[in-house]
């Protein structure tokens, strides 16, 4: 699969792959792709659109995404951001996440957690599961839907290994 991404805008300085070599050149034409991309901010803020074009088995896809170049993230606040999760180690507890005083924390002694922690990207990917689930109990506050929500972490949980197999 090749990937060709552009930046319109101009408020990027460049888009940068994982290696050196892979570094394209300043917001200038479409760079064709096949690694990660990394996009580094210019000097000014403001706000840019980065399109990738993906090319594979006769078949083509494109999408956009507005990025928004900041000089500083608030510090607090309902849109500060994603929260740093507080880790407690609490191995016969069966909760995954939970909003405590303001605070976002995880079991880190859960064996889901235990599980994902072997590999970062299914670490990064079990901890936005959880974030997304407080997010839609507090959005959403039912009856049951703590229940349910914890039962589709857990189904996550469980796909995500055979999912990486392929």
């Amino acid at each position: 699969m090749a990937f060709a991404w552009s930046v319109d805008g101009g408020t990027l300085e460049r888009l940068a792959g994982e290696a050196p070599a892979a570094i394209a050149e300043p917001c200038g034409p479409p760079a064709e792709r096949d690694d990660t991309v990394v996009f580094v901010a210019g000097a000014s803020t403001g706000r840019a659109r980065v399109t990738v074009s993906a090319r594979g088995a006769g078949r083509e896809a494109t999408a956009e995404a507005e990025i928004a170049i900041v000089d500083a993230l608030p510090e607090s606040g309902a849109r500060a951001g994603i929260p740093e999760p507080a880790f407690i180690d609490d191995p016969g507890g069966e909760w995954r996440s939970r909003l405590t005083a303001g605070r976002w924390e995880v079991n880190g002694g859960h064996r889901d957690f235990i599980a994902a922690a072997a590999a970062p990207r299914r670490k990064l990917r079990y901890l936005a599961s959880l974030l997304a689930k407080e997010v839609v109990l507090h959005s959403f506050p039912i009856p049951q839907g703590g229940a349910l929500l914890e039962r589709l972490v857990s189904v996550m949980a469980l796909a995500e290994p055979r999912l990486e197999r392929g």
